[in-house]
């Protein structure tokens, strides 16, 4: 064997080794999406990149600052669903309708799509609910990990002079791992609410959802195994009361889990509200 074959081997190898390493690094910091915020009535203007490795940069435009932070593998499984989920839509640009001001306007860049839109109020026709979600999720890993002023994720609604409230202390859970969510149902307006429970022992809410899960409420405390007396009760929420539900929930799959709340619970009875929370559960 002549000398210098051994060493054009190594050579070779190690050559293909320098390349593998640059490939998966590549890979693996390689650009997710750019999310952009701008407007308002300060005219604000930021920027998120995210990125394959769990990296978030952040830029404020105005100030100059930049935030570079790493997140974990539970919130890079989130930020590539979503990833996976937009891209396959077709690009948008939502503007504002004529004459509203001191809206913001957003901006995802992914694969070479472009997806723009302002706030919901401010529309021009509706926004797809995929990018809406998108916008909470983002919102809140904003808040969580850069910002690190995060406290509870809380959702509302309003329809025919009620409030629904939604209140969870985060927005990511482990399957299986119990979830308590309070639930407060407002009277806005300057009329008597007047609905009716299946038994006086039931919540005043029906809660479900689209992934298998259990629940219990513990306010007022109900299950699947509660014995009820079987009397419809004539319930009421005067003017500026509230009523308050806190019940308990784990989930037996992982996904985006939209956990729905509907008021009144009884079924035989018109809705009168209805409020639809996205949550992220990781294996």
């Amino acid at each position: 064997m002549k000398w210098y074959i051994p060493f054009l081997i190594l050579t070779i190898f190690s050559l293909i080794s320098l390349i593998s390493i640059s490939y998966f690094t590549k890979v693996s910091s390689s650009y997710l999406f750019k999310y952009e915020r701008s407007g308002g009535i300060a005219g604000f203007g930021e920027e998120l990149e995210f990125y394959n490795d769990g990296r978030i940069v952040y830029k404020d435009l105005r100030t100059r600052e930049k935030i570079e932070i790493k997140i974990d593998e539970k919130l890079i499984q989130l930020l590539k669903y979503f990833h996976d989920e937009i891209v396959k839509m077709q690009s948008i640009n939502i503007g504002a309708k004529m004459g509203t001001a001191d809206f913001f306007t957003y901006k995802v860049t992914i694969d070479g799509k472009t997806f723009e839109w302002v706030d919901t109020w401010a529309a021009e026709k509706e926004i797809p609910n995929k990018i809406l979600e998108f916008q909470i999720f983002i919102s809140m890993i904003f808040m969580d990990k850069v910002k690190k002023n995060f406290t509870n994720y809380i959702m509302t609604a309003e329809k025919n002079d009620v409030r629904i409230e939604a209140e969870l202390n985060n927005y990511y859970y482990a399957k299986n791992e119990p979830i308590n969510i309070k639930i407060i149902i407002k009277n806005i307006g300057d009329k008597t609410i007047n609905y009716t429970s299946p038994t006086p022992s039931h919540p005043d809410v029906l809660l479900t959802s689209n992934l298998e899960h259990e629940l219990e409420f513990t306010k007022p405390k109900f299950s699947k195994d509660t014995i009820c007396i079987q009397v419809i009760e004539e319930r009421r929420i005067e003017p500026n009361s509230f009523i308050e539900n806190i019940a308990i929930i784990n989930f037996k799959s992982n996904g985006i889990a939209y956990i729905n709340i509907r008021f009144p619970l009884a079924t035989f009875e018109k809705e009168i509200a209805n409020l639809t929370m996205p949550i992220f559960i990781y294996d």
